[in-house]
């Protein structure tokens, strides 16, 4: 977990969400997420962006582990 949350923590930080605010943190292998939003439509976008990349990365890193 601690490899996703290092690889995330600099696009999280930096992309611009027009209607929402992101933070997130890693605590006991524990990813908290935390959204602020204007509306539900910009919540549901901002958790599937920052879901999707978690995704993508936790498969990159599982392809890895495979050809080792």
């Amino acid at each position: 977990m601690e490899i996703i949350f290092t690889s995330l923590k600099p696009e999280i930080q930096e992309h611009d969400f027009e209607r929402s605010q992101v933070s997130f943190s890693l605590k006991n292998l524990t990813l908290t997420l935390n959204v602020k939003a204007q509306d539900m439509n910009a919540a549901k976008a901002t958790i599937n962006s920052v879901l999707g990349w978690i995704s993508t990365t936790s498969g990159v890193l599982n392809s890895l582990s495979k050809q080792t």
